[in-house]
């Protein structure tokens, strides 16, 4: 792997590692201030890292090229994911007397207007969001104004567009959608233009503007939390695409500093397979089944000590130990899926 790309890698493992977090804290029904800092940044992270990958991409390269591509990696894992969470919805519904023609329908709906099941929106949006992105990018800078204006506004009113739209499962669906690759398009976009600024920062510059933007995420999280599912940005959604700067440029120059002292191999190995982890770790069930015992402490107080700390740590450590085994199970008889296997590092 060339070394340019590695700390990048390291970043995307980090914000999926925030995802799986994020959702082992919401299983347990507990929170913490950990969670409540990061929450806000993560999926923006992988955004703005997309973004900055443009900039490296073939300038060359057409339209329709690129749009197969990125067909190839990241729909057809859509399709695959989606099927595979269907058949464990509706075999859990039949096994427990639920009615399950109506939940077929309902994931008919969902899969087709791209909603997704559970973190697997992801594909699609993303997906939605680099096309977009080529294309944006094929015309003037204007363009790239009114994409972020429109990105704005889609985090303003996207909830609401859902919410009048509610009566109709298809068309809220497809909002909710259109909302959230708006707002990711954004996000690359100043991903696009902040990052490579960041990447150029000596050692010093770039530890002092680290600690600035981990100062920035810990200020801006105390007053902010968000919702990307349900495009529910709070007060004031300015402050995601803030803290989505602020929390990629310190995460990618603390990765890039590291880096420079000892390569983390199984972080890059986790970045190079994030697209599996995000679409495995709660539709296979594997947060819901390390946190089925903390179901009994669910009415404690929402910042616990330091036990639950520990436990969370254990518990993430399970996830990833049933994510690289699905990993290298995918590698080997589902090499459509990208990713990389364990021998690779």
């Amino acid at each position: 792997m060339r070394e340019r790309y590695r700390y990048i890698d390291e970043v995307k493992a980090i914000g999926i590692l925030m995802v799986v977090t994020v959702h082992l804290c919401n299983a347990s029904g507990l929170s913490n201030p950990v969670r409540d800092w990061f929450n806000p940044f993560m999926l923006g992270m992988f955004f703005m890292v997309s973004g900055y990958l443009h900039r490296k991409r073939n300038r060359s390269e057409g339209f329709t090229a690129f749009a197969v591509k990125r067909l190839k990696s990241l729909a057809i894992p859509y399709g695959f994911f989606s099927l595979v969470s269907v058949a464990f919805q509706l075999i859990t519904a039949y096994e427990q007397h639920l009615p399950v023609m109506p939940l077929a329908g309902r994931a008919m709906a969902d899969f087709l207007t791209l909603r997704g099941f559970g973190p697997i929106w992801f594909l699609p949006v993303m997906l939605l969001a680099d096309l977009g992105f080529y294309l944006v990018f094929s015309g003037p800078w204007i363009l790239h104004v009114l994409a972020v204006f429109a990105a704005l506004a889609a985090a303003h009113g996207g909830s609401l567009a859902v919410e009048l739209l509610s009566g109709n499962l298809w068309t809220a669906n497809l909002a909710l959608v259109v909302g959230k690759s708006l707002v990711g398009l954004g996000t690359m976009i100043l991903g696009y233009y902040i990052l490579p600024l960041a990447g150029r920062l000596k050692k010093g510059a770039a530890l002092c503007t680290a600690a600035a933007c981990f100062a920035g995420t810990l200020a801006v999280s105390r007053v902010y939390n968000l919702d990307f599912n349900l495009l529910d940005f709070g007060w004031m959604p300015e402050l995601f695409f803030l803290d989505s700067v602020l929390g990629t440029v310190f995460v990618m120059l603390l990765c890039r500093e590291t880096e420079r002292v000892r390569p983390w191999n199984f972080l890059a190995y986790m970045g190079q397979n994030t697209l599996i982890i995000m679409c495995t770790h709660t539709e296979w069930l594997f947060v819901s089944l390390v946190t089925a015992g903390w179901s009994q402490v669910a009415g404690q107080a929402a910042v616990v000590g330091e036990r639950y700390y520990a436990e969370l740590v254990i518990r993430l450590f399970f996830v990833v130990l049933a994510e690289v085994g699905t990993i290298e199970l995918l590698r080997k008889y589902c090499p459509f899926i990208p990713g990389k296997s364990l021998g690779s590092f």
